[in-house]
């Protein structure tokens, strides 16, 4: 039902004022609501509307009151009388609910969890987006588009089961949430499988696996579970259609330049995307004269102001690069990394690099938007050998990948090489080639999220 919450009102209840408690009265009323609510229930579940209502049969307590007796005899014909479907207070459309804690990060989880929210929506569902804590719709919608207009938020302290089953479809896109579902239909989007997980919360979820890194992962640690692989490249759909002609690869083999590119949030803590080494790597090539002075390179990602190790990570990521032909671009906006992706030859990924891909595997990116997102503008990958990016590489054509600290210099130095080589016509066949391969993977992702939530969800 609608509820409409007046935080200023004042409401005084004065408890059994109209009937005194416990007498008989009283207990025909409140025996008589709670059979109402029970039949109505088991109706809709067992019984044909139809059939008489067990309230009805009760002998009346209050023969004093002769007009409330046949007032009340009124109203149980009239329920009688009525579909259960009309005694069931459900909006017209399908409620959607997705969960996250952290939209405020505005990462690669959140961009997947409100490309889902955006299908649903033009499925006319009714979407909320749920957090604990508030957070700004605006805020979102400068930096993702004017594709979450329509949407609604839900904040509370404390998300349970039991909200859960206030929606037709429950989406959970937190990261490491363990909170089970009760809703009818039920997703969690798999950013990366977490340990320590009960066996109601899998068996709660259709599991939306980011990316077969992640899957094989999963399953490793959860065991046979209810899943299904799904890309978060649905966004990207937009752009394909935009661009999708002969002509594409011809325009974006045009726009290269020698500029090398690394797109990702910084902070050491957490999901590190090593920045800071990909700075060190890019000035050893470059003070010893390994590379071309001609390249730049060109570091992009969001840094949250209010949280040192952001801050640290940037700043020293700038101090590292203060003597080369580089740029550190802090909270760029989508106009500026779209014109970086057109622009560079070659994109660089070290998320993982250092870390032991058994023991902590979840350091290692797990699909890479960013990476995705530039080989459909045409960049050659090179990208550390464990995660998802390293899928794209071995999928695609034109990409390197490396295991060890000293392999990113020898990968990187392939890479630039091979975009000197490279002829114009041959640069036109890759970008093409690779393009193909992603538009595959954003159809077969698109066709997979709209049988999640088909447009046969709105009630007629």
């Amino acid at each position: 039902m609608n509820i409409l919450f007046v935080p200023s009102a004042i409401v005084f209840h004065h408890h059994s004022e109209a009937t005194v408690e416990h007498s008989p009265l009283w207990k025909h009323l409140v025996s008589r609501s709670e059979k109402i609510y029970g039949w109505i229930r088991d109706s809709s579940l067992h019984r044909s509307s139809h059939q008489d209502g067990p309230f009805t049969l009760d002998p009346v307590q209050c023969p004093a009151n002769q007009k409330l007796v046949e007032t009340l005899d009124h109203y149980n014909q009239r329920l009688l009388a009525k579909p259960i479907e009309e005694l069931i207070a459900r909006t017209r459309r399908f409620t959607v609910g997705i969960y996250n804690s952290y939209w405020s990060s505005a990462g690669g989880g959140e961009r997947h969890a409100l490309d889902l929210a955006e299908i649903a929506k033009k499925a006319d569902c009714e979407v909320y987006l749920i957090s604990e804590s508030q957070f700004s719709l605006e805020k979102l919608r400068n930096f993702y588009g004017d594709r979450l207009d329509g949407l609604k938020t839900l904040v509370s302290g404390e998300i349970t089961e039991s909200l859960t089953q206030r929606f037709d479809i429950f989406i959970n896109s937190t990261f490491c949430s363990t909170l089970a579902s009760r809703a009818e239909v039920s997703y969690y989007i798999t950013s990366f499988p977490h340990r320590n997980v009960t066996p109601a919360f899998i068996s709660s979820y259709v599991f939306l696996h980011n990316s077969p890194y992640t899957h094989r992962w999963a399953l490793r640690f959860w065991g046979p579970h209810q899943y299904r692989l799904l890309l978060p490249v649905l966004s990207f759909s937009s752009v394909i259609k935009q661009e999708d002609s002969p002509s594409r690869a011809e325009k974006f083999a045009g726009y290269k330049e020698k500029l090398i590119l690394s797109v990702g949030r910084f902070n050491y803590d957490g999901h590190c995307k090593n920045q800071h080494i990909i700075a060190k790597t890019f000035a050893a090539l470059s003070q010893s004269d390994e590379i071309s002075p001609q390249w730049q390179l060109v570091i992009a990602g969001s840094v949250d102001w209010y949280v040192h190790a952001s801050v640290s990570h940037f700043k020293a990521t700038q101090k590292i690069l203060e003597a080369c032909q580089a740029r550190v671009i802090a909270n760029a906006t989508g106009e500026d990394l779209a014109q970086l992706y057109r622009s560079a030859s070659v994109f660089l990924n070290a998320a993982g690099l250092g870390s032991d891909p058994v023991h902590a595997p979840e350091r290692s990116e797990h699909f890479g938007i960013a990476a995705f997102e530039a080989l459909l503008a045409g960049c050659r990958l090179v990208s550390y050998k464990y995660g998802g990016p390293a899928m794209m590489v071995e999928e695609s054509s034109g990409g390197f990948v490396y295991g060890e600290h000293d392999e990113l210099a020898n990968a990187l130095r392939k890479a630039i090489f091979a975009c000197e080589l490279e002829a114009g016509q041959e640069r036109v066949n890759r970008i093409r080639e690779n393009s193909n391969y992603c538009k595959t993977k954003i159809d077969e992702s698109l066709l997979l999220a709209h049988s999640l939530l088909p447009s046969s969800h709105a009630r007629p």
